[in-house]
């Protein structure tokens, strides 16, 4: 390689470096990235290995996975797998919201334990991002085959990583 080529490489990696940890960062004060997992349960549910993984220019929210205690539920129709938080008027603000349903089967489908990623410029802003912290729930629901209906909510755990 020619040494032009490499003093350009090398430049763009500290001008990367640089502004990955600098005070670009909208979330924090000291720049860089930041890190959060999230976790919960109930005595139906539980949610484990949640992120929250916020850069300069990305920022992803990873579900974790899902833990069903006791019976996994058969013969389930269609199910609804939603994160979201609570702005401060009450409102629900949705983050992520997988669905998944059958038709014309009467065994029905089985809920998945990977609660699923997303990744974007901008999932969240510095507005609510106190709220989000503060009120991050999940819920599951969804119908069974014979018409039954179920939900589980839980409030998650928030906590700091990095």
């Amino acid at each position: 390689m020619k040494p032009a080529i490499i003093a350009l490489v090398l430049a763009l990696i500290v001008i990367f470096t640089f502004a990955a940890c600098s005070g670009w960062n909208k979330y924090t004060s000291t720049g860089g990235n930041k890190i959060y997992s999230f976790s919960g349960e109930n005595e139906f549910i539980e949610i484990n290995n949640g992120m929250i993984v916020i850069t300069a220019g990305l920022e992803k929210f990873i579900g974790g996975d899902l833990l069903i205690k006791g019976e996994q539920p058969a013969n389930v129709l269609s199910y609804s797998e939603k994160f979201y938080f609570f702005m401060d008027g009450g409102e629900e603000n949705v983050i992520q919201n997988n669905i998944a349903s059958i038709e014309g089967s009467a065994e029905g489908i089985s809920i998945d334990a990977n609660l699923g990623s997303t990744t974007a410029e901008k999932i969240f802003n510095a507005e609510v991002w106190d709220m989000l912290i503060n009120s991050l729930n999940f819920t599951l629901s969804g119908i069974f085959v014979n018409g039954e209906r179920f939900e589980y909510s839980i409030v998650l755990d928030v906590k700091e990583v990095l």
